[in-house]
């Protein structure tokens, strides 16, 4: 048990750090009150009364929450990681111990940004292929649905 305390308490106290960062970030992905003009779900609300959700709502939506989730979470905690990875394996190297752990962290997080932005990529060029007015598709799609 006592060989597993050291990583309770990193995880404990990574738990809560990453609760007191994504708490704010999530109670205000919706500003109710019009000051930041950031509305992730834009149809079946505002001031006239509730609008129709069609294709086009929903290709705001993806958008819309691809860019938070890359812009306001994984970016933020990303650099946090490589700034800890890197402060570390000097840190380590200076001390005298083997810092390949925290070169494996520095690289498993390089790796994950860059499939992120990959994924990123991947779905804009779908929507724009899709729901794009001029998309290649969108002949397909009037034809299927209507619009």
């Amino acid at each position: 048990m006592k060989t597993f305390l050291p990583k309770i308490q990193f995880g404990v106290i990574f738990f809560i750090c990453s609760l007191l960062l994504f708490l704010p970030v999530t109670l205000l992905a919706e500003n109710q009150t019009g000051d930041s003009g950031f509305h992730l779900v834009v149809c079946g609300t505002g001031e006239d009364g509730a609008m129709d959700c069609d294709f086009s709502e929903l290709k705001k939506l993806v958008g819309k929450t691809f860019d938070y989730v890359i812009g306001y979470i994984i970016l933020p905690i990303a650099t946090i990681l490589i700034i800890w990875a890197g402060f570390k394996t000097i840190w380590d190297s200076s001390q005298g111990k083997d810092p390949t752990f925290y070169r494996e962290m520095l690289r498993n997080v390089i790796i994950g940004v860059a499939l992120a932005v990959g994924a990123y990529a991947i779905v804009k060029t779908f929507i724009s292929l899709f729901f794009d007015s001029g998309g290649a598709f969108q002949a397909v799609i009037e034809e299927v649905f209507g619009q």
